[in-house]
């Protein structure tokens, strides 16, 4: 870049500042690909809590108020709904109730959305079993309720679980964001923690069925 972006700084290119500015360690890198801080020092863990066991204790009684750790299930019978649907990010859906704005709607890849069809993330084993082909409708049910997807077979995702993008199913604001794919709010319930009274699921049951 020139004009004032580039008279902004004093050297003529990263590398150039990258030499400058790390001294000896830049030949080290260039050299052996990593530099290594051979004066760094570990803290001596053994001194770092002053207590008889030189580890973390819970102090007094407050130990016993503590409630027992029971785990929570996803919300769903697992005989009717085998598997969990959970939600994932991305850097170009707003997952609140303010939308993304149109360019970034535009923008998303055709594995989140395609048209007005949110994309569900299944694993090829889990798409095999149920007879699920990539890129094409199916049914995604919970307890809570229904939408019509597309499938998106994709390795990353563990058999079992499937997953769609959070930000997406608003029947608001304008052409560009209303009625694009399914709310994940929409489909997911909550499990209270007992001791925190917290949403203690990061998921619900679901079946995936073709459309």
């Amino acid at each position: 870049m020139g004009g004032a972006v580039g008279n902004a700084f004093a050297w003529d290119s990263y590398e150039a500042c990258l030499g400058q500015t790390l001294g000896d360690r830049w030949d080290v890198l260039v050299e052996q690909g990593f530099w290594e801080n051979t004066d760094f020092s570990q803290g001596r863990w053994a001194d770092a809590f002053e207590t008889d066991s030189s580890k973390f204790e819970f102090a007094g009684s407050q130990i016993n108020a503590l409630p027992a750790y029971n785990p929570v299930s996803p919300p769903g019978d697992e005989s009717f709904y085998p598997l969990v649907l959970v939600p994932y990010d991305s850097m170009r859906l707003a997952s609140g109730y303010i939308g993304s704005p149109p360019f970034l709607i535009k923008a998303l890849e055709a594995t989140i959305l395609k048209g007005n069809d949110v994309l569900v993330e299944v694993n090829p084993a889990t798409a095999a079993k149920y007879g699920l082909k990539d890129g094409r409708q199916a049914t995604l049910s919970t307890p809570r309720g229904k939408a019509v997807v597309k499938v998106h077979v994709f390795d990353g995702i563990m058999p079992g679980v499937i997953a769609i993008a959070r930000g997406l199913g608003h029947t608001a604001y304008d052409k560009f964001l209303a009625h694009k794919g399914a709310s994940y709010n929409a489909l997911s319930a909550v499990v209270e923690d007992p001791a925190t009274g917290l949403d203690a699921a990061w998921g619900i049951r679901a079946k995936l069925g073709k459309a």
